[in-house]
Order: structure tokens, then sequence, then C-alpha cells
């Protein structure tokens, strides 16, 4: 968050009334390694053979709200990043239709390199079901700009 903070100091020089896209541009970078650090730093876990599993975890003792919490964070921070690339795209003015195929692809691009790393933790390792809401969690956030969106539209009467 320092980081994004410092980045907004920086003299910007645009002829470009819209700062959606400027903005995005700037926390993207940021966002992506709260993201590999988020699924990859949890806490510092040692490497193993790589390994996969269906569900959230193998052990039923991982009930706690901790771990939980987690799993809530991930599922956010994919919304939040699907919502911004769907304002990336927003110029291009694709209805969710048009849209969708897109962000699926970039969804399970992204969270599939995510959880092959994550498959190299010892522990944890990748998970099928946790690669199917980060998914969900990114199309989540791309319909939720979409609307809003569409809904700024009506308003406007367009």
């Amino acid at each position: 968050m320092l980081f994004t903070a410092l980045l907004t100091i920086l003299p910007q020089t645009s002829v470009d009334r819209r700062f959606e896209r400027n903005t995005v541009r700037l926390l993207l970078p940021t966002f992506v390694l709260y993201m590999f650090l988020l699924t990859l730093f949890f806490p510092v876990r040692p490497l193993d053979t790589w390994h996969i599993i269906f569900g959230l975890t193998d052990r039923i003792t991982d009930t706690s709200f901790e771990f939980l919490y987690s799993r809530v964070e991930h599922l956010a921070a994919f919304t939040v990043l699907g919502y911004m690339i769907a304002e990336w795209r927003g110029r291009l003015e694709l209805s969710f239709r048009e849209d969708l195929p897109r962000l699926f692809l970039i969804a399970v691009s992204f969270g599939l390199v995510l959880e092959l790393l994550s498959g190299f933790q010892s522990g944890r390792g990748a998970s099928l079901v946790r690669l199917a809401l980060s998914v969900t969690g990114w199309l989540f956030g791309g319909m939720i700009y979409h609307l809003s969106r569409a809904h700024i539209r009506f308003l406007l009467g367009r």
C-alpha cells in the first residue's frame, strides 16, 4: 500500500480526462505482487515435491477461523482483481457476455499459475477447489463492474 501511495506522488502528464485506466495501470503490478504473496507466503512454508488436493485442505482439523479467513481473503482478492481487469477493458464498451470469455481465460490462466506454484509448498499444496473459487471470484468481480456500468448507463439514460 505504501508503494502505491508513493506512485500517486509522481507527476502524471495526461490529456485524457478519464483516470480509471491510468489508476488500474498503477495499481495492477502492486496488486499482482500482493496476490503472489497471499498465495505463496502463507506464512513462509518450506518447499516440497509438487502435490495437489481436491478440497481446500486434506486435514479435517483445518476448520479454525484462521484457516477460513485466509480463504475469504483469497476470494475477495480475486474478486477485486477481476473488477480491475474488467475496468481495464472498460473502454472497449463490451457487454459482460462479450467480455466473459476473455475474463474467464485470464482468470483460469492466473489461477493456474498460482496453484501450480503453491503445489510446491509443503502442507497445503495446490487445490482444485481453491482454483475454482479463484475463477469464480474473478468472474464475480468482472460481473460487478459490468452491472455497475450498466446501472450508471441506465441512470444517465443511455
